[in-house]
């Protein structure tokens, strides 16, 4: 309820400080505006030199370097990228299984998590959050030697991208490491004069702007102090008004409960309302389903006598027009090879969903891959497909160890999570529909833990 005070000094200050309020707002949006500098282009950039370096690490470090020369020799068409990485990775004998884990989850976690509207601190926040990764820290669990100065040389590249340090001139690659890409040039002396100037007044903008939003505070409390003091003093002259009222009090009581019992009401309401989508969704996946499938069913000539009353159809067969006699051996072997016909279905696999929940079709194969596939899809129509865990026991240990990354976005949990579990079984498929490039969740599988 807002109250208007015509006369009073006080709602004269409010109104100052309200305007200071939308003053403060607009000085911290100026310097937001002010930091933002760095491109998606400079940021993917970044991953993929961290992609690239870390990927020098990992085979350098790994027991008698089985790939590390060639990797060495390799000029990736002097672009090292995530894609030339993964192209390298897989071509491999064996192949490196935890270093392109570690590869995917650094492209499809923080290469397309960039957000324009992030500023560079946040953005730098995100890219030094690839350490808690799981597989990382078990990785720097295993090279307490070299892993540190890695850690560090990327915490300097990313400040002097994010231009969180204008005097940092260290550049990612090192004598250490090959030469993949074209190195970054460090930045000319003009331009760092410059930054500082920006980062100087962006600095000076968020401080006013902060001081400003104080003093708006300030103004919102003495407002809600005004505004509660008034509420009781009406409160307090309509209970003195109706005190000579022996029946104003039993009403108020009724309207009270009235008011609690229609909320009970409107809970219970929503509750059902609830129930028949959950209804509606299960009879047409279940509707779905059933037209999915073919089924013949078949009866031996003993179970057809042993029926009273019953009759079974025989099913149509393909042979009644075909007159050319056959020995009752081939029958009888046709018949017992005869399988349950099923409806050819289009069937493709998927990695773990990208940042939204969402499958990105660029990472589609027809085959189940051991090191990427976590999920089947199976398709209902062009453009609307179900999707299923696929219960392999690799895929489960990595589902496990990543909940967040490879289960959270797509699937409900039917039970508590259990880290020592040795299948993810999927009781209900979950549906997506293809929107552009990506197969976007519809409803999310529900799983089971056992």
């Amino acid at each position: 309820m807002s109250v208007y005070f015509p006369t009073s000094p006080n709602y004269k200050i409010i109104k100052t400080l309200k305007k200071t309020l939308v003053l403060a707002g607009m000085l911290m949006l100026a310097s937001v505006a002010q930091a933002q500098e760095v491109t998606k282009s400079d940021y993917e950039g970044l991953i993929d030199e961290l992609i690239c370096q870390f990927t020098d690490l990992a085979l350098r470090e790994q027991a008698e370097q089985p790939h590390y020369q060639a990797f060495k020799t390799a000029t990736f068409g002097g672009n090292c990228n995530h894609e030339t990485i993964r192209q390298f990775l897989r071509g491999r004998n064996p192949i490196p299984k935890r270093t392109l884990e570690i590869i995917n989850i650094l492209d499809k976690e923080y290469r397309l998590g960039y957000d324009v509207n992030s500023s560079n601190q946040e953005l730098y926040s995100m890219v030094m959050d690839v350490f808690d990764e799981q597989l990382i820290e078990d990785f720097a669990a295993d090279h307490t030697e070299s892993f540190p100065d890695f850690k560090s040389t990327l915490d300097d590249r990313a400040r002097e991208v994010f231009q969180l340090n204008a005097t940092i001139d260290t550049t990612f690659n090192n004598d250490t490491t090959p030469n993949l890409s074209n190195p970054t040039p460090p930045a000319s002396e003009p331009k760092s004069n410059a930054n500082n100037v920006g980062n100087l007044w962006g600095n000076q903008f968020l401080f006013i702007g902060l001081l400003l939003m104080l003093l708006a505070l300030a103004a919102y409390f003495i407002y809600g102090y005004l505004t509660s003091r008034r509420a009781k003093e009406g409160e307090q002259q309509a209970t003195s008004r109706s005190a000579g009222n022996p029946y104003q009090q039993e009403l108020q009581t009724l309207k009270t409960q009235l008011d609690g019992h229609e909320q009970i009401l409107e809970r219970l309401q929503n509750q059902i309302k609830g129930l028949h989508e959950e209804l509606y969704k299960l009879s047409e996946y279940a509707a779905r389903n059933t037209n999915h499938f073919e089924y013949t069913p078949k009866a031996t000539t003993q179970e057809v006598v042993d029926l009273d009353e019953d009759v079974i159809e025989e099913p149509p067969t393909t042979h009644e027009a075909d007159t050319t006699p056959r020995s009752t051996t081939s029958t009888t072997a046709d018949t017992e090879e005869e399988p349950e016909t099923l409806v050819d279905v289009q069937v493709f696999f998927m990695p773990s969903p990208a940042k939204g929940g969402v499958f990105k079709t660029e990472y589609q194969s027809t085959s189940f891959i051991a090191t990427e596939s976590v999920y089947r899809f199976e398709l209902l129509s062009p453009s609307e497909a179900k999707f299923t865990f696929y219960n392999d026991r690799a895929t489960v240990s990595r589902a496990l160890n990543n909940y967040d990354t490879y289960l959270k976005p797509v699937c409900k949990s039917l039970n508590d999570l259990n880290p020592n579990a040795a299948q993810i079984i999927t009781q209900v498929p979950g549906t997506a529909y293809l929107h552009g490039d990506t197969w976007k969740v519809k409803e999310r599988a529900l799983v089971y833990y056992e």
